[in-house]
């Protein structure tokens, strides 16, 4: 099955024979989130290991350790180790879960599927922007959204929390030309969604 694949992949790529383990991954038809993700980490490390990431797979590299342990597994946790050696910094990626524990209790995704099946969609423009950039959350008129912007190699850029004001919020930019990932957080709810936006001077 699927998960002595994986087993068998991780083996082979702790014994340097990259060959077998990409044979095994090639192998596999991911069923779920999980499975998918350590697929995806295991073929980011192969390419580590062979000195061919591209920056495609730097991309992926960053959304995988950017997401949540909880929902997309263990391989959130590896993801962020290999990022952190193929790039030799110390970057601490926060975890982008529907919500975050309360009161030190674990993360229960029955006991928050009301805030996980919530929709919340943010238009963001211009896109491509140069120096200012409007959030225009869907369906929320007023209140304060927080906005974390970091660059394709997961550093943070800008955070700042921003008022709505008849729904929409303003910030001011100075960064390169590039590609960024925006989080943005409703704070009456805690939702959270990432968009990509693209920086054109």
């Amino acid at each position: 099955n699927n998960t002595e694949a994986l087993i068998a992949a991780e083996e082979a790529l702790a014994d340097g024979n990259n060959n077998t383990a990409q044979n095994k991954l090639s192998f596999i038809t991911a069923q779920n989130n999980i499975e998918n993700n350590y697929k995806t980490f295991y073929n980011l490390y192969l390419k580590y290991t062979t000195d061919t990431i591209t920056g495609s797979d730097s991309l992926e590299l960053v959304q995988l350790a950017n997401g949540c342990p909880f929902t997309d597994g263990p391989a959130v946790y590896q993801a962020r180790a290999l990022y952190n050696v193929v790039y030799s910094t110390v970057v601490v990626f926060e975890d982008d879960c529907p919500t975050e524990p309360n009161n030190g209790r674990v993360w229960n995704k029955e006991e928050n599927s009301n805030i996980e099946n919530k929709d919340f969609d943010v238009l963001l423009y211009p896109n491509p922007a140069s120096d200012e950039l409007f959030i225009a959350p869907f369906e929320l008129q007023k209140g304060e959204i927080a906005v974390e912007i970091r660059d394709m190699n997961g550093k943070l850029v800008y955070k700042e929390n921003t008022n709505l004001s008849e729904g929409v919020g303003q910030i001011k930019l100075n960064v390169s030309n590039g590609v960024y990932f925006v989080k943005i957080t409703n704070f009456s709810t805690q939702q959270c969604i990432n968009k990509k936006l693209v920086i054109q001077q």
